[in-house]
């Protein structure tokens, strides 16, 4: 009896696995990740960050609001959790997190802003790299006083375009026109997780949650610490950032 062989060409996703396993073999990939509170200005940096490193960022947001959009199942799930200041599953996040990894132009590396948020999804993510042939470059925490956040989140303003997705502050970083994104023109907008009542609760999550990663990342050898306020220009923070590279 013939029993025919499955090629790798024949189940996209695994053919595209494995030859990115291979690739990254000869080129080791850069993986950065971004540790802070709501509002201490991960996005912004990430952004600049990549352009410098010459790979892409990873924003869970994004990807989450991605799915909002597009109004699948799992987006409908996320607008009740961030709405209400809560996190999404850490399974239907590294599930989210892998299947966007794939994408070619993740081969080099990527900086992952919003992940991972506990110390379950950072052994998640480390296993998941680890059994690919890759591991995390630096973790870089952004240490801003609480004070300074709450008033960065109730004055910010986000781009309504998802591929854009930048960010503006009505005071330290007005937009030229107001209520318009300098970089594609979109209409600017606050995110409901940016409400008074939802930052609190995001903030006290991410003291319960999110905060012991910096203790489990500086076990492993890979945390270094940014400090800034509402003083420190983004420039200033960007320079400490990329001289860690």
């Amino acid at each position: 009896m013939f029993v025919r062989t499955a090629y790798p060409t024949e189940n996209p996703q695994r053919f595209r696995t494995v030859l990115r396993s291979l690739f990254w073999i000869i080129c080791k990939p850069k993986f950065v990740v971004f540790v802070g509170p709501p509002g201490a200005g991960k996005g912004t940096i990430a952004n600049e960050l990549a352009a410098f490193l010459e790979i892409p960022t990873v924003s869970m947001g994004d990807l989450f609001r991605r799915e909002q959009a597009n109004g699948t199942a799992i987006g409908v799930l996320l607008s009740t959790l961030i709405n209400e200041g809560k996190f999404a599953p850490d399974e239907l996040t590294i599930g989210v997190l892998k299947k966007e990894l794939l994408k070619f132009k993740y081969w080099r590396g990527g900086i992952l802003d919003g992940f991972p948020r506990n110390i379950n999804q950072a052994i998640l993510l480390g296993t998941m790299l680890k059994e690919q042939g890759a591991a995390l470059t630096i973790v870089i925490e952004f240490a801003v006083p609480e004070p300074d956040l709450l008033n960065r989140l109730a004055y910010r303003l986000t781009c309504s375009n998802k591929e854009c997705g930048r960010t503006f502050h009505l005071k330290m970083l007005p937009p030229k026109v107001s209520g318009v994104c300098d970089h594609c023109q979109s209409k600017l907008y606050q995110r409901p997780d940016d409400a008074p009542a939802v930052v609190e609760a995001r903030l006290a999550t991410y003291r319960t949650q999110t905060a012991p990663l910096i203790a489990f990342y500086a076990k492993e050898g890979l945390l270094k610490t940014v400090r800034a306020d509402n003083t420190t220009g983004k420039d200033t923070v960007l320079k400490a950032v990329i001289s860690l590279f």
